[in-house]
């Protein structure tokens, strides 16, 4: 896995790549975590609506949104404190990872 953590604003403050993860994986990560945090919510959320035929306005938001599972909010006290993206496995096996990481935030 490539991983990735960001502030508020979606600007990276860490980031990690395991032996092995492919090259295309870090811009991924990187913009899943900047995704979930600019628009405070998971790109699960991004993924689930382009699945919908009303979904389809969703690459109008930011021609940098990435709408696929693996980038999840830090919320530490009701506030969010960045996000944290994941990418390198499957959308669904990236997500499971970020939403452990952020389940360790409080």
């Amino acid at each position: 896995l490539a991983i990735a953590v960001v502030d508020p604003s979606g600007d990276l403050v860490y980031f990690y790549r395991m032996d092995q993860t492919q090259v295309a994986s870090v811009q991924v990560a990187i913009s899943k975590a900047r995704t979930a945090a600019r628009f405070r919510r998971p790109t699960q959320a991004f993924f689930d609506a382009m699945q919908t035929p009303a979904g389809a306005y969703v690459p109008t938001l930011d021609p940098t949104l990435v709408a696929s599972p693996g980038g999840v909010p830090l919320i530490q006290g009701g506030r969010i404190i960045g996000a944290i993206g994941c990418s390198g496995a499957t959308g669904a096996q990236d997500n499971v990872a970020c939403a452990a990481a952020a389940a360790t935030v409080q």
